[in-house]
């Protein structure tokens, strides 16, 4: 009886819940944010879950403002509620983000291919290439006109993906 009677207190003040709720909006700074209890419509703040900074390194997820979140509360308090899983990502920062996106490994190669073929095409180029007496370099121009005019250097703009920042 007595055991019963404690199970029921413990559970009363320290149970957990956990709700689905869309995220209204992210707040970076603080690591948390506003999200709408889809059973009830109430709005309140919820803590993103992070690995918190250790030697320098950080590691937070934020959702994508309009997507779904499960968010939890232990001991029955709203006030702490927090992130427990995230149903779409909008950016992920590791450590602290200033080393730009993860790169991308497929256009990464795909860029560096075309910088390779160039190097090549020149390489084959100077092989080829014989000095002409008195012409002013125009045989050199000539040939790397010819030689070199198709030839694409790759453009590394595009290859990190700037929602995964380390």
């Amino acid at each position: 009886m007595i055991e019963q009677l404690i199970e029921k207190v413990w559970h009363r003040l320290f149970k957990s819940e956990s709700y689905k709720a869309e995220v209204v909006s992210v707040d970076k700074e603080s690591n948390t944010c506003m999200v709408k209890d889809v059973r009830t419509g109430t709005e309140r703040k919820a803590k993103l879950t992070t690995i918190e900074e250790v030697k320098n390194v950080q590691f937070v997820i934020y959702p994508a403002v309009g997507s779904l979140v499960t968010c939890g509360s232990l001991y029955n308090n709203q006030a702490q509620a927090f992130v427990q899983q995230i149903h779409e990502v909008d950016e992920i920062i590791w450590r602290d983000g200033s080393e730009g996106g993860m790169i991308k490994p497929a256009t990464f190669l795909n860029e560096l291919d075309k910088t390779n073929k160039a190097v090549q095409a020149m390489l084959d180029m100077f092989n080829t290439w014989a000095p002409v007496s008195g012409d002013g370099g125009g045989a050199l121009k000539t040939l790397a006109t010819n030689n070199l005019g198709d030839e694409e250097t790759g453009d590394f703009s595009e290859v990190q993906d700037d929602k995964f920042n380390l």
